[in-house]
């Protein structure tokens, strides 16, 4: 094992950690559009989009539980279009 000093032993330890909030994010994102999916069919591309830019994993965590109890798509649009702008 190459010796590492302590600055690249910190700057490799920072970009694991990124990495691994990094990939939540993508499995939020994707966990979102399965269950709205499974609950009301094709996903529209606006959704999909959307559901893309957010990347506060509190957001999509609020957004997954929307999914599962909103009665239909046009109240999950309306739950999206709340947490993009909060």
């Amino acid at each position: 094992m190459p010796y590492l000093s302590s600055i690249e032993r910190i700057g490799l330890q920072k970009g694991l950690e990124q990495g691994r909030q990094e990939g939540s994010v993508e499995e939020g994102q994707v966990m979102v559009l399965e269950a709205v999916s499974i609950r009301f069919g094709v996903v529209p591309e606006d959704v999909v989009g959307a559901v893309h830019a957010i990347t506060a994993q509190e957001t999509l965590r609020t957004l997954l539980r929307q999914a599962i109890a909103v009665p239909d798509l046009v109240a999950f649009r309306e739950a999206l279009r709340l947490a993009k702008s909060s």
